[in-house]
């Protein structure tokens, strides 16, 4: 049965090897850690269906090997030797990368530390050069209030609640798409 994911640039791919989607699904929940393609074999094996079992060691590493080399050279995902500087967790200051804040800054995008444009609406254009890591939810979500108040943003949510609600969104999808940066908290 073909599973569908999401790869570079939120493209959308489908795979049908169990072997292959067990992988996939256990890089996304690493990410953005790294992992050896030998450990990543002994972390989902376990979990494979029993046709896998009979399968020596040597023959099942070729196979996921193979599988994901075809993914990253159909430009579906990417491999990187060592832990990327991005955050797993939203910390109490968040940070974007300056790429993304200074891109976001003069274009309807952002651009991440893979060099990946993702487009943005205006709240998170006016949100993502605010990420700098001096300012703490409560203070952005004030930052943002006032935007709003004196007419430098348009939006349909007034409330500090319903902003407060829109930022902690936005900043999970920040997150999600690579643009903010790993800090030591």
């Amino acid at each position: 049965v073909e599973m569908f994911f999401r790869g570079v640039g939120f493209r959308r791919f489908g795979v049908s090897s169990a072997l292959i989607k067990a992988a996939l699904i256990e890089l996304r929940r690493l990410w953005p850690q790294s992992i050896q393609v030998i450990d990543l074999l002994d972390v989902i094996r376990p979990g494979l269906a029993d046709r896998y079992l009979p399968w020596k060691r040597a023959a099942l590493l070729n196979e996921l090997a193979a599988g994901l080399l075809y993914l990253y050279s159909q430009k579906q995902i990417f491999f990187h030797s060592r832990e990327l500087p991005i955050s797993k967790e939203i910390g109490d200051y968040p940070v974007a990368f300056p790429l993304s804040r200074e891109s976001s800054e003069s274009h309807r995008f952002a651009t991440g530390l893979r060099y990946e444009n993702h487009m943005i609406d205006p709240f998170q254009q006016a949100l993502l050069p605010m990420l700098t890591g001096e300012r703490d939810r409560d203070a952005l979500t004030r930052a943002l209030l006032d935007l709003v108040n004196n007419n430098k943003l348009e939006i349909p949510e007034k409330t500090e609640e319903a902003l407060r609600k829109r930022l902690n969104g936005n900043l999970e999808l920040f997150n999600k798409m690579g643009l903010l940066h790993k800090v030591d908290q």
